[in-house]
């Protein structure tokens, strides 16, 4: 579908969804409002490529190694969740990585304040995706710091 023929079928209505909010929400628009910040249709003769640079590969590499999830890579990037998940695993490739070595990233140690910090909130009833944005780590870090600090504790029990 064309841009054309999907302004011909715009009501004037966008809803929008406030992730931390849980709302939707709509939002008045202008009947032939096309949001600039993705293009619907690729005009003749452009190249439909995208030439990723060496400092947006590395980005992309570094954060999700870093545990970041595909949303906050996409929003520091500027490209959508499956683009850059998408672009990662050529890189992987590319780089001669297997991809599941470097996902979750479960290799990365924390320290004891980091893991005090989990254990406390846990113990307080607070969920691991909760924990995570508290401490600037994804849902599975905080996850894999619990278990791993469990078994170490039963071990010792």
């Amino acid at each position: 579908m064309t841009e054309e023929q999907m302004k011909a079928e715009l009501d004037g209505k966008f809803f929008t969804w406030h992730y931390h909010k849980e709302t939707i929400c709509a939002l008045e628009v202008p009947l032939d409002y096309i949001p600039d910040h993705r293009r619907l249709s690729i005009p003749e003769g452009e190249d439909k490529s995208y030439q990723w640079s060496a400092s947006e590969d590395d980005t992309i590499f570094l954060m999700r190694n870093a545990g970041n999830t595909w949303r906050v890579i996409s929003e520091e990037m500027g490209f959508a969740e499956s683009t850059v998940a998408k672009r990662y695993l050529e890189i992987c490739e590319m780089r001669g990585v297997e991809p599941s070595c470097v996902e979750v990233n479960a290799a990365r140690k924390f320290s004891r304040e980091t893991e005090r910090a989990v254990v406390k909130m846990r113990g307080q009833g607070m969920p691991f995706r909760k924990i995570g944005e508290v401490l600037g780590i994804t849902r599975l870090q905080a996850n894999h710091i619990y278990i791993r600090w469990r078994n170490r504790e039963a071990r010792a029990a």
